[in-house]
């Protein structure tokens, strides 16, 4: 049985929990679905959870924290993202991909408003460039960390994949980084300043 610490945490999980717990789940949508012919609502989740953590003494069934179990939430209706609006950039627009190192970039998949974002920074021998992609999927990242050069920016949508008309790889022979997005946009474009030597 293997056990794990989500980066940035500090609690831990475990994979024979994980497998008690879910076992345990089926069981009572299997209960739900003989009795009534359907899964548990989120209110009856919700309820059922309360109930089983025990709240006489408080917190019985749960260790010590600073930050107890006060509310579970229960996944229920998908959250109506706003898609992002601004011009449309053509990706023959980009400035200068061919020329730009990869210095990193920031990922923002989970916000529940906003829709999933992806900020790549880059950098040439004149500016650095952060190019934001809307909604990214199909993510690979291998090597550890993203190549620095070999970056291509490819417009799909001639022959479109769902939602998705951009494609972006760079792969430098040791590490790889790959997606396609819905839309690209320019978020920052900053000029070096040039020294006197």
């Amino acid at each position: 049985m293997g056990w794990w610490r989500p980066a940035g945490k500090s609690y831990t999980i475990g994979d024979g929990p994980l497998d008690t717990l879910g076992g345990a789940v089926d069981e009572v949508v299997r209960q739900y679905q003989t009795a009534f012919g359907r899964h548990p609502t989120p209110e009856e989740w919700q309820t059922l959870l309360g109930l089983a953590l025990g709240s006489d003494p408080p917190g019985a069934r749960i260790g010590a924290s600073a930050d107890p179990i006060v509310q579970i939430v229960v996944p229920g209706e998908p959250i109506q993202r706003e898609l992002a609006t601004f011009p449309d950039l053509p990706v023959s627009g980009v400035p200068h991909i061919g020329r730009c190192s990869i210095l990193g970039f920031d990922l923002d998949a989970f916000s529940k408003r906003a829709e999933p974002r992806l900020d790549l920074r880059l950098r040439n021998h004149r500016e650095t460039i952060v190019i934001r992609f809307w909604d990214p999927r199909e993510l690979e990242l291998a090597g550890g960390c993203p190549p620095h050069h070999g970056l291509t920016i490819s417009d799909m949508t001639s022959a479109p994949r769902g939602s998705a008309l951009i494609s972006v790889s760079a792969d430098d022979g040791a590490r790889r980084l790959a997606f396609v997005a819905r839309a690209l946009e320019i978020l920052e474009r900053t000029k070096h300043a040039h020294r006197e030597d």
